[in-house]
């Protein structure tokens, strides 16, 4: 299902017919893997309501009280709250004329949210908002290749940058004294949580980096990295939190 996940973030997805076919009872994988596939694919795409209401018609036969194992279906809710919370946004910023109008319709938007999903339920969205990419490089692969590859870059500008042969030179090194080559090695940590599909992404760079130089390495880690399961026993956490308060415990 990592094949089926990644493809769905980074290329053009199946239709939602195909979609339909992957979760029904007779499609390989458990009724886990299913639910999950079906969130990615409701996260990162506009889904007809006829459609997501089919597809969660058929999890929900998963969810049967009688079944030696029924699934948790608590997700969902939150998924419903994610794509309210665009619908909103959408709205907010058709109808704002002006930045002030933007700025109250935000404040607004974010009123909302708190009293739903709580202050860092919000951050959880914004940070799957900004996780889905819109071509094949994720954020973190366009700012280390830019880095890696010595490129002039506004995202790499406020990055300092040192180098520990030039002993006699304190603080960052001027731009005029760095070294023009691209370099081979990286070692790239996210202070938070990080994810699998951006460690494969910086892979494929470093694959591709690997075809015009010398071999390039990668090295990836960060504070916490969920698998697949944690990532949805957190939306189901989510998802079962009435109020912020919860939320906030749920992500502890």
């Amino acid at each position: 299902f990592f094949e089926l996940e990644e493809e769905l973030i980074n290329r053009v997805p199946p239709s939602a017919e195909d979609m339909l076919k992957e979760i029904q009872p007779e499609a390989k994988g458990t009724p886990t893997d299913k639910l999950r596939l079906y969130l990615i694919y409701s996260l990162c795409h506009n889904v007809q309501p006829q459609d997501a209401q089919a597809m969660e018609k058929t999890l929900q036969g998963y969810a049967n009280p009688s079944s030696e194992s029924p699934l948790d279906l608590s997700a969902l809710s939150f998924l419903k709250t994610f794509k309210m919370e665009q619908k909103v946004t959408s709205r907010l910023t058709t109808k704002s004329s002006s930045k002030t109008a933007k700025e109250s319709d935000q404040g607004s938007l974010f009123s909302y949210l708190s009293s739903t999903v709580g202050a860092r339920g919000k951050k959880l969205l914004q940070g799957v908002r900004n996780l889905i990419p819109t071509d094949k490089s994720l954020p973190v692969t366009k700012l280390v290749e830019s880095m890696m590859e010595n490129k002039d870059s506004k995202d790499t500008a406020r990055f300092l940058y040192y180098d520990p042969k030039l002993l006699q030179t304190k603080g960052p090194i001027a731009e005029s004294s760095r070294i023009t080559t691209s370099f081979t090695e990286g070692i790239v940590f996210v202070m938070g949580g990080g994810n699998y599909v951006e460690y494969q992404n910086l892979q494929d760079y470093a694959k591709r980096a690997s075809k015009s130089q010398s071999t390039v390495s990668i090295a990836y880690g960060s504070t916490e990295i969920f698998s697949g399961e944690q990532f949805l026993a957190q939306l189901s956490s989510l998802g079962k939190a009435p109020t912020g308060s919860d939320v906030d415990a749920a992500l502890d």
